[in-house]
Protein backbone atom coordinates (compact mmCIF):
# COMPACT_ATOMS: atom_id res chain seq x y z
CA UNK A 1 0.00 0.00 0.00
CA UNK A 2 2.88 2.37 0.64
CA UNK A 3 4.03 2.00 -2.96
CA UNK A 4 0.55 2.74 -4.24
CA UNK A 5 0.49 5.81 -1.99
CA UNK A 6 3.67 7.09 -3.64
CA UNK A 7 5.93 6.25 -0.69
CA UNK A 8 8.40 3.68 -2.05
CA UNK A 9 11.21 4.51 0.38
CA UNK A 10 8.92 3.77 3.31
CA UNK A 11 7.77 0.60 1.56
CA UNK A 12 11.38 -0.55 1.16
CA UNK A 13 12.06 0.14 4.84
CA UNK A 14 8.95 -1.80 5.89
CA UNK A 15 9.93 -4.71 3.66
CA UNK A 16 13.39 -4.79 5.23
CA UNK A 17 11.80 -4.86 8.68
CA UNK A 18 9.87 -7.91 7.50
CA UNK A 19 13.15 -9.57 6.53
CA UNK A 20 13.18 -8.83 2.82
CA UNK A 21 16.50 -9.26 1.09
CA UNK A 22 17.79 -10.47 -2.27
CA UNK A 23 17.10 -14.12 -1.46
CA UNK A 24 13.79 -13.83 0.35
CA UNK A 25 10.29 -14.26 -1.02
CA UNK A 26 9.91 -10.48 -0.70
CA UNK A 27 13.08 -9.78 -2.69
CA UNK A 28 11.26 -8.75 -5.85
CA UNK A 29 8.94 -6.46 -3.89
CA UNK A 30 11.97 -4.86 -2.26
CA UNK A 31 13.65 -4.39 -5.65
CA UNK A 32 10.49 -2.82 -7.08
CA UNK A 33 10.22 -0.40 -4.15
CA UNK A 34 13.89 0.57 -4.45
CA UNK A 35 13.58 1.22 -8.19
CA UNK A 36 10.48 3.33 -7.63
CA UNK A 37 12.45 5.26 -5.02
CA UNK A 38 15.30 5.62 -7.53
CA UNK A 39 17.63 4.06 -4.95
CA UNK A 40 19.82 2.54 -7.66
CA UNK A 41 22.78 1.44 -5.55
CA UNK A 42 20.49 -0.36 -3.13
CA UNK A 43 18.43 -1.89 -5.94
CA UNK A 44 21.53 -3.35 -7.58
CA UNK A 45 22.40 -5.05 -4.30
CA UNK A 46 19.03 -6.83 -4.40
CA UNK A 47 19.04 -7.62 -8.14
CA UNK A 48 22.62 -7.34 -9.47
CA UNK A 49 21.86 -8.81 -12.90
CA UNK A 50 20.01 -7.24 -15.85
CA UNK A 51 16.85 -9.41 -16.16
CA UNK A 52 14.90 -7.82 -13.28
CA UNK A 53 15.94 -4.34 -14.41
CA UNK A 54 14.90 -4.95 -18.01
CA UNK A 55 11.60 -6.51 -16.92
CA UNK A 56 10.83 -3.47 -14.76
CA UNK A 57 11.70 -1.19 -17.70
CA UNK A 58 9.35 -3.10 -19.98
CA UNK A 59 6.54 -2.90 -17.42
CA UNK A 60 7.00 0.82 -16.78
CA UNK A 61 7.80 2.25 -20.23
CA UNK A 62 4.19 3.13 -21.02
CA UNK A 63 2.69 3.71 -17.57
CA UNK A 64 5.63 5.58 -16.00
CA UNK A 65 7.63 7.20 -18.82
CA UNK A 66 9.59 9.58 -16.57
CA UNK A 67 10.76 6.75 -14.33
CA UNK A 68 11.42 4.53 -17.36
CA UNK A 69 13.73 7.16 -18.88
CA UNK A 70 15.78 7.37 -15.69
CA UNK A 71 15.79 3.58 -15.38
CA UNK A 72 16.94 3.29 -18.99
CA UNK A 73 19.91 5.53 -18.19
CA UNK A 74 20.75 3.33 -15.19
CA UNK A 75 20.53 0.15 -17.26
CA UNK A 76 22.81 1.69 -19.88
CA UNK A 77 25.28 2.78 -17.21
CA UNK A 78 25.30 -0.43 -15.19
CA UNK A 79 24.69 -3.16 -17.75
CA UNK A 80 25.17 -1.67 -21.22
CA UNK A 81 27.80 -4.09 -22.51
CA UNK A 82 26.58 -7.11 -20.55
CA UNK A 83 23.02 -7.29 -21.90
CA UNK A 84 22.21 -10.37 -23.93
CA UNK A 85 20.49 -10.08 -27.30
CA UNK A 86 16.91 -10.38 -25.99
CA UNK A 87 17.62 -7.82 -23.26
CA UNK A 88 19.16 -5.44 -25.80
CA UNK A 89 16.07 -5.78 -28.00
CA UNK A 90 13.78 -5.06 -25.03
CA UNK A 91 15.84 -2.02 -24.02
CA UNK A 92 15.82 -0.64 -27.56
CA UNK A 93 12.06 -1.21 -27.84
CA UNK A 94 11.53 0.74 -24.62
CA UNK A 95 13.87 3.45 -25.89
CA UNK A 96 11.72 3.70 -29.03
CA UNK A 97 8.51 3.95 -27.00
CA UNK A 98 10.01 6.63 -24.79
CA UNK A 99 11.26 8.64 -27.76
CA UNK A 100 7.67 8.89 -28.96
CA UNK A 101 6.24 9.77 -25.52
Amino acid sequence: RLIEAGRPIEAANELRLLGADADSDLGQDLFDALVLAEAWDEAVEVRPDPPAWVAFLEASAISEPRLARVLLDEIDRRFGDSLDESQRIAVEAARGLLADA
